[in-house]
């Protein structure tokens, strides 16, 4: 059975940390791994053309004998073209679940950021590669391996700001890697328009931070499962890329306002819809 609901969680707003707890609610059934890439890769003609072979294709990522509501947590799937793709896939739009998970822009930019610089410094650098290997545990072992190709081919320069010569660099390299995936509205608006609002759960990565069992209760009751209680696990934070290469230096207070301005409109209008307020 195609999955009921899915998790919309732009990077760096705790995707890991909430794949690690929903995994443990016994009504759940997670995919074979976190990040399954699906809808990354297909394209909008491949649904028309043969939905129900793309939807057999994608169910092979779980367990034949899984039961429970399936899930993934991707974090590319939170952009617009993604979304359409995941509801026109649905076989029953109609109850179709979102849950879509906001963080404040510049938080996210910035762990975002050091979080990429980070990776790409331990991949090409042989000894810090080795030290980082040994250091991590066996699943994140083979997740790091397996993506490691991927990773490898990824252009991750330093942060550089826009003008008349570098313009369309600038666009390939920062704006389509890391500030599309803070403009939040784009997302919303779409889900608005083909969803109804009880098909929509809005939340908030501070919200998770300070109180996660909470947000959890909030995800059960929406799924419509027991709640249950689930410790807290944190991982993939920013302290942890922090002790083989600390990006943040890159960034400077100049740096940080050009990334504030840049999302104010969007800020704005997230507020007024839905009263998240991520302005100052």
């Amino acid at each position: 059975m195609f999955p009921k609901f899915f998790m919309l969680m732009p990077a760096k707003t705790g995707s890991t940390a909430m794949w690690y707890m929903l995994s443990k609610h016994p009504e759940l059934a997670p995919a074979k791994t976190k990040e399954v890439a699906f809808f990354n890769k297909i394209r909008p003609r491949h649904i028309y053309e043969n939905p129900v072979e793309l939807r057999q294709k994608y169910l092979t990522n779980w367990d034949k004998k899984s039961n429970g509501l399936k899930f993934e947590i991707t974090p590319g799937y939170a952009v617009p073209k993604n979304i359409d793709k995941i509801i026109n896939l649905a076989p029953n739009k109609n109850k179709l679940k979102m849950i879509f998970v906001t963080r404040n822009p510049l938080d996210r930019f910035v762990s975002h950021y050091i979080f990429r610089r980070a990776k790409k410094e331990i991949i090409t650098n042989k000894k810090l590669h080795e030290k980082f290997i040994s250091d991590i545990d066996d699943e994140f072992r083979k997740h790091w391996i397996n993506q490691l190709s991927v990773n490898k081919a990824r252009c991750d320069s330093k942060f550089f700001l826009p003008n008349k010569s570098n313009v369309k660099r600038w666009c390939h390299q920062i704006h389509d890697i890391y500030f599309v995936r803070g403009l939040y509205m784009n997302s919303l608006d779409l889900l608005k328009e083909k969803l109804d609002p009880e098909q929509i759960l809005l939340l908030k990565y501070e919200d998770m931070k300070e109180n996660h069992q909470r947000v959890l209760n909030k995800i059960f009751d929406f799924l419509e499962v027991d709640r249950i209680k689930i410790e807290n696990y944190k991982t993939n934070q920013g302290w942890f890329w922090k002790r083989y290469y600390d990006a943040s230096a890159e960034l400077t207070s100049r740096h940080k306002q050009f990334v504030k301005d840049f999302y104010l409109e969007s800020n704005i209008r997230l507020f007024r819809d839905t009263h998240i307020d991520y302005r100052v």
